[in-house]
């Protein structure tokens, strides 16, 4: 897939490690797997923070074009183009002021998609995970996998917004 990338970093951004690293593991694999789907050729994406891009550059190399269409990834601010496909990000309950703060793109009335990712059902179930028992942590483990994403609302961190052409 041809790949476009932009850096546009966020203040109070969180660093990528534990369950935001498999956050945007997430949140990256729903974006190319929905463009595949949707028969995209070309990606311009905006990323917040420098560490991302080497996961974005790795889905584009293993995520063939499928189409002739454009489609915009615009996970932080950047000004709204056109695209066959605008997948957009918004910070949930769980992040802090700062970042829900920041202005969301909304290019239509209504996303066709919405994934919730990080959510609070994860987040508590996590505390387990610090157990010493091996078996409590390993059915804790289980749970915030479980309910790390949803298409269902649900308080979070992050929120994907994916919507169709205009």
């Amino acid at each position: 897939m041809e790949l476009e990338v932009q850096l546009n970093p966020l203040p109070g951004f969180p660093a990528l490690e534990g369950a935001h690293e498999l956050a945007w593991s997430y949140l990256l694999d729903a974006i190319f797997a929905d463009a595949y789907h949707a028969g995209v050729r070309r990606l311009q994406v905006v990323l917040p923070h420098p560490d991302l891009r080497e996961g974005v550059e790795l889905r584009s190399r293993l995520t063939p074009p499928s189409g002739d269409n454009t489609a915009l990834v615009l996970l932080a601010p950047a000004p709204l183009g056109k695209a066959e496909r605008t997948y957009t990000l918004e910070f949930g309950l769980l992040a802090p002021a700062s970042l829900r703060r920041t202005q969301p793109v909304r290019p239509g009335k209504e996303p066709e998609q919405r994934l919730y990712i990080y959510t609070l059902r994860s987040k508590l179930a996590g505390l387990g995970m610090r157990l010493p028992s091996p078996a409590a942590s390993d059915r804790a483990w289980r749970r915030v996998r479980q309910g790390f994403a949803s298409p269902q609302p649900t308080p979070s961190f992050y929120r994907l917004l994916i919507w169709g052409s205009a």
